[in-house]
Parts: C-alpha cells; structure tokens; sequence
C-alpha cells in the first residue's frame, strides 16, 4: 500500500497540468516514505521491551542476617533502587531504611530461614518471590505475571533460584523492579543467607541476561 501510494504520486509529479503542485509534495516526502520500510521492519525485530535496547545489570554477591540473629548484618535486600550507587543490603528496623527494602530474611518457627516480601499496609502492590527449578545461569528473564509471585515467606533452600519482582515503586515513578537470586549459603545458628543476585537497574525491564 505504501509503495503503490508512492509510485502514484511519483507518477503525479511528472504529469503536467492541474498536478503540478504534487510535485513539490512527493518530493519532499520521498526521503521519508524510504525511511518507512526499514523502520518499520526494525520495529518488528525488537523483543518484548522495544524500548530498550542495552541490558543494564547489576551483579553482586550478598550476605544479610535475620534480626533474630547475633550477627548484625543488614537484614534485607532492595532491588528497586532509585539509582545504581544505593547498595542492595539495608536494615528495615531503623528509620532510615524503614521504606527502602523489597524482600526481609527472617526465621521461621522452626528455625529456618525465610525470605518475606513487603506488602503495603495500604493498597499498591507488593513485592513477590518466584521459586524456580531453573538453574540460576539459565534464568533469563524474570516473569511480568504477577499472579505467579509468592506473597508469603518462602523457606529458603541451599542452591535454589528464585525470580523477585520488587515492589511497584522507585521512589520517584510508579514501576516493578526484576532480579533472580540464588542461594549459596545458609547459616541457621547464625541466621545468615548468603545470596548470589543479578538486579536489572531500568524500570520495568525483566531482561537477566546481557
């Protein structure tokens, strides 16, 4: 269709009498009615997030500890950072860090160690916690279903991988954060996980792997 319209007005442009003034209009849109066609085609090659292009992640290694513990470690992880320099661990028992966390280790009944997603007191949506059999290297993109998000404590297991989908904000802008975490200590005496995570620093962006 685009390239008959074309043609026909190419045609208008060579024909004399009552046309004349297509011509000064086919000309001018010509450049651009090439520049369709690749664009278009481009448009169609993109993946689910077209408008990103580089995968901005962050990798790190992190060791936090439940409250319940003697070890004084920061007892959360936020993987809905404003910016990239925030670190990922923080202590939601204190004033400063009271809203800047996503997932909390705390004991269960028996001792063992769970991860607990926060929920808002008061509408908004929480975080979620996705345990996977996927090996961690293999987890390429986190799921955008929110149903398929645990939002209650999962018991944490030595060697699992779990997608995390933060809670729906930033702090500045309404968006999910996307990361997947792989569990590669555990320690109950001391209530400490040691976790192993890949965080994607853009808003809404559930691309892991570069």
């Amino acid at each position: 269709m685009w390239r008959r319209s074309f043609f026909h007005l190419y045609a208008l442009r060579t024909a004399p009498g009552a046309y004349g003034h297509v011509e000064g209009t086919a000309v001018r849109f010509a450049p651009f009615v090439l520049l369709i066609f690749p664009l278009a085609a481009s448009m169609t090659a993109c993946d689910e997030n077209s408008l990103f292009d580089e995968v901005i992640l962050t990798t790190d290694t992190v060791t936090i500890g439940a409250p319940s513990g003697p070890s004084g470690l920061p007892s959360a992880i936020s993987i809905s950072r404003p910016n990239a320099i925030e670190p990922i661990e923080s202590r939601p028992e204190t004033a400063g860090d009271a809203q800047r966390w996503d997932f909390a280790l705390r004991q269960g009944p028996g001792g063992e160690l769970q991860l607990r997603s926060r929920q808002p007191d008061e509408g908004g949506v929480g975080s979620g916690i996705l345990p996977t059999t996927q090996a961690f290297e293999n987890i390429e993109r986190g799921s955008r279903a929110r149903s398929r998000y645990l939002l209650t404590p999962v018991t944490l297991t030595t060697n699992a991988a779990y997608m995390l989908r933060s809670q729906y904000s930033n702090g500045f802008s309404s968006c999910g954060g996307y990361a997947k975490a792989k569990v590669l200590e555990l320690n109950t005496a001391q209530a400490t996980a040691k976790l192993a995570l890949v965080l994607n620093d853009r808003c809404d962006d559930e691309r892991l792997t570069d």
